[in-house]
């Protein structure tokens, strides 16, 4: 929508501006056309009297149309304006043309009303008017003259009849053409700006932008996931390119890091594979010279037994490796009841009395009493909350403070069990956070940490629809807070 309405407002000023322009000059020109004009006007006006009065002194006294029309085309003649002069028109009292220059109007009436023709004969007014006349455009003079007299009884009676002379005008059919090409070629260069700069914005808000676009696709097409972050144009279609360019170099760089850390993984699989293989290697090896020998001792048999008893422990222990990562692999199958959660934590706690005594830890509980239904595994959650508490504990050599906080949260949708496990710790680096809940990841590997337990941790709490966050910060420890989902609001 910004886009759009950018893009209109941008042609519409455009617009705006063009016709304002074009006004203005429009403006001036019809200022100096009407100085022009009002010169002539005088000019004109002047030749239009003595015209009219001419014609009207040779009209009076004569009362036979022909020769009237005779004495008409011969006072033209005279005066050198047969150029000038279209027609003129004589009419009796009735506004009945009975005599003419042309001829061509003999018969009809003068275009005027009772109202106006009893004006014009009291000598009120003169008409001076423009208009069209046989398709060419004239100055229309109307003028009364006596046409005929009566005698009454008291004075003798005037009958008035009128004199229409029509002079060609030139200027005007000259004017009105000029004004239409000036208007035509108006609309012309407004037409030519306006593609033009429909063109330029087309181009440079649709057009290049889309291109930049178009190129990050193909990229990502061709498997080039490297996109380049660069400037691209501002407007909806520059942010989405800016957008998309981001989320492929997300892309890659997930990519990258699940690469990694299924390296790790391998890495960490083997590891923790290659150390009882190795103390079943060095049994077996242990044995065969036991069992080498031509006689058999009973202590031999005694070291055999323990050397079995070391490959059984080292085959469970195999095999528990092997459940871990079966179990990283594939989604837990979780057995929903209804728990109270503050009590599972404090039976989790209890398992760490004598840990806890012996690290100088201690244990604030602040607990918001109403997660007594919550729906989750109490196993699976029992070993995430296990493996929280000793994650802790492990990150204050020196002792400390463990803070859990329970709370019922009620959001817009649903309501969630809140646990916050937060520890007193030496922290956790800004770099490292990231990959804490990878699996094999360990900063602990000295102390014989395998890196599986927030992996698994995350995992149990996804599964339940769950969420796990992190904060820390380096030298003022760490907080874990877990939340699990209760029921939805509409329930």
């Amino acid at each position: 929508m910004r886009l759009q309405w950018k893009y209109n407002l941008i042609i519409n000023l455009f617009i705006i501006t063009v016709m304002a322009t074009f006004f203005i000059i429009d403006d001036i020109k019809l200022r100096k056309d009407r100085i022009r004009g009002q010169m002539k006007d005088i000019a004109r006006g002047v030749l239009i009297r003595d015209i009219a009065d001419i014609v009207r002194v040779t009209v009076e006294g004569l009362s036979d149309p022909e020769e009237i029309a005779r004495e008409l085309r011969s006072l033209i003649k005279s005066m050198g304006v047969e150029g000038e002069i279209v027609d003129v028109n004589v009419t009796d009292e009735n506004r009945k043309i009975i005599a003419s220059l042309t001829g061509w109007e003999i018969g009809n009436i003068v275009n005027i009303d009772r109202a106006g023709y009893e004006e014009i004969a009291r000598g009120g007014m003169r008409i001076y008017r423009l208009a069209k006349y046989h398709d060419q455009w004239v100055t229309e003079v109307i003028i009364p003259y006596a046409s005929s007299a009566k005698f009454g009884r008291e004075e003798i009676l005037i009958e008035k009849g009128l004199i229409q002379i029509l002079i060609a005008a030139p200027d005007i059919a000259n004017y009105l053409s000029g004004l239409r090409l000036i208007h035509l070629t108006y609309v012309l260069i407004t037409s030519i700006l306006l593609a033009f700069l429909v063109n330029v914005l087309t181009t440079r808000m649709v057009i290049r932008p889309l291109e930049s676009l178009v190129e990050i696709i193909q990229r990502a097409d061709e498997g080039e996931l490297d996109v380049p972050i660069k400037s691209y144009a501002k407007g909806e279609i520059g942010r989405v390119s800016l957008r998309l360019a981001s989320m492929i170099r997300q892309i890659k760089r997930a990519h990258q890091e699940r690469i990694e850390a299924l390296g790790r993984m391998a890495s960490g699989v083997a590891h923790e594979i290659r150390n009882p293989l190795n103390s079943i290697a060095m049994t077996v090896q242990y044995l065969k010279g036991i069992l080498a020998g031509e006689r058999v001792e009973r202590e031999d048999l005694e070291d055999a037994r323990e050397c079995l008893e070391l490959i059984d422990k080292q085959v469970k222990r195999l095999s528990d490796i092997t459940e871990q990562f079966l179990t990283l692999n594939r989604p837990p199958k979780l057995a929903i009841e209804p728990t109270d959660v503050e009590e599972l934590i404090d039976e989790v706690l209890a398992e760490f009395n004598a840990t806890l005594a012996e690290a100088k830890v201690d244990v604030i509980r602040r607990y918001c009493g109403q997660l007594k239904d919550v729906p989750i595994d109490k196993d699976k959650i029992r070993q995430a909350i296990y493996n929280l508490v000793q994650n802790a504990i492990q990150a204050m050599p020196k002792g400390g403070r463990i803070y859990i906080t329970t709370k019922r949260e009620i959001g817009r949708f649903r309501e969630w069990a809140a646990i916050e496990i937060r520890d007193t710790g030496v922290g956790i680096p800004d770099e490292i956070q990231p990959r804490v809940f990878d699996a094999y990841f360990t900063t602990r590997e000295k102390e014989g940490g395998v890196g599986l337990g927030l992996a698994i941790t995350r995992q149990v709490i996804e599964a339940h629809g769950g969420r796990i966050e992190l904060k820390s910060k380096v030298g003022m420890g760490t907080s874990f807070t877990i939340r699990l989902p209760i029921r939805r609001r509409s329930d």
